[in-house]
């Protein structure tokens, strides 16, 4: 990681956290202490960027079930409400474009992504969890996993 990542480690943890990169190879930092500041690094960084951008790393990720979405850190009120009006705008785009073409359709307007938190990972396995139950109750000879 530090191979293919060093130069945006080192500018993000110097720009972020105002630690030298070389405080780890010197001793004077744990390496413990390096990889839970790294993960916690600002999205917007040179690193998380580089980091998604790979798709080596990519890989990896997705092969240790990290998600692709994104928490509650750093989503604001303002974010929210700018989402939802982007999404607005998009939503009159759409019906302008039905109302003035020929076979009057729109084109979907598909909502922009949100955070994913605890609660909404849990009604989800409980909404998965709902519909096996009913699939096993009108299907019985049909096994879910």
């Amino acid at each position: 990681m530090i191979e293919r990542h060093g130069e945006a480690l080192e500018y993000d943890l110097h720009h972020e956290l105002h630690i030298d990169i070389h405080d780890f190879f010197r001793g004077t930092r744990s390496w413990v202490e390096f990889y839970r500041l790294i993960y916690r690094l600002p999205a917007y960084g040179h690193f998380k960027a580089g980091l998604l951008d790979n798709e080596d790393d990519a890989a990896e990720l997705l092969k240790r079930g990290e998600a692709a979405t994104f928490g509650m850190h750093g989503w604001t009120y303002e974010r929210e409400l700018l989402s939802s009006l982007v999404e607005a705008v998009r939503a009159m785009h759409s019906t302008l474009v039905a109302v003035n073409s020929k076979g009057h359709k729109g084109f979907t307007v598909k909502p922009l992504p949100r955070p994913v938190t605890a609660m909404d990972r849990l009604k989800k396995r409980q909404r998965w969890h709902r519909h096996d139950e009913l699939v096993a109750k009108v299907l019985p000879q049909r096994t879910t996993t």
